[in-house]
């Protein structure tokens, strides 16, 4: 970005030397040259303001269309996640038994220490 800001002194000191280069091999006289030399460096200073101007923007530009695109990734990757959050909270709340299906109680607590327990410290009180 640094070398952008000079290119409008680059580009002006660059067609004034060329043009005095070229007006001092045919023998072009001196007011004339420097005359020629000051409005090369001044037309050219001017387009090079603009030419930094457009390249500016265009940069610009370009890291705004980075950011956006950054932006919109992290977007996309936290809907993803909260997507598979979703999928495996699903997975847990279903329940796999058909209408038929015997259940097994065997395996099922048993409600009588509990009461005898509350019975008990009740009694106490």
């Amino acid at each position: 970005m640094e070398k952008i800001h000079k290119l409008p002194s680059l580009l002006g000191i660059a067609a004034g030397i060329v043009i005095g280069s070229i007006g001092f091999l045919r023998g072009q006289a001196g007011r004339e040259l420097v005359i020629n030399m000051a409005l090369s460096i001044v037309i050219f200073y001017i387009f090079g303001h603009y030419a930094k101007k457009a390249l500016h923007a265009i940069a610009q530009e370009v890291l705004i269309k980075k950011e956006y695109e950054k932006r919109d990734n992290e977007r996309k990757e936290k809907e993803q996640k909260e997507e598979e959050f979703r999928r495996e909270a699903v997975k847990g709340m279903n329940v796999d038994l058909k209408t038929n299906d015997a259940i097994n109680h065997s395996d099922s607590y048993s409600q009588e220490p509990v009461t005898s327990f509350i019975r008990q410290e009740l009694s106490k009180n």
